[in-house]
């Protein structure tokens, strides 16, 4: 009978040593960038939610155009720097990316001051004051 009661007991410890095992072997590091991606990705998407809220608020009239101006260039700023931060998370999981690559040069800083537009494709007869600006910031893939 104890002998049954034992063999029964190292079973169930192998059981569920074997269950927790996958809590044991993830790394501190890769829980804790995994949070910090997700966290970004939440945050994206509800900047992106309220760049939405901001148009439809001048479409309805409850918000002057100067007031949409500045609050969709804040947003977008904010954005735009969200998404440069998991690019450069992304850059890191998935190869030995540079600093150059991860980190914009002042003068993309400049760059990003100026309106975001869309560039006709090369080759193309499109006058520049027909180039639309962009409407949408870029929504990467979910993970």
């Amino acid at each position: 009978m104890t002998l049954a009661l034992a063999i029964a007991a190292l079973l169930f410890l192998a059981a569920m040593g074997y269950a927790l095992m996958p809590l044991v072997l993830i790394p501190a590091e890769d829980s804790a960038e995994a949070v910090e991606r997700d966290e970004l990705v939440l945050r994206r998407e509800r900047l992106l939610g309220e760049l939405r809220d901001v148009d439809m608020d001048l479409e309805m009239g409850k918000i002057s155009a100067d007031d949409h101006a500045e609050l969709r260039e804040s947003l977008s700023r904010e954005a735009v720097a969200v998404m440069a931060e998991l690019d450069r998370l992304d850059g890191e999981e998935g190869s030995d990316a540079s600093d150059e690559d991860a980190a914009p040069s002042s003068e993309d800083d400049e760059a990003s001051d100026a309106d975001d537009v869309v560039a006709p494709p090369s080759g193309s007869d499109v006058p520049d004051d027909e180039v639309e600006p962009v409407d949408e910031l870029r929504e990467s893939p979910g993970p």
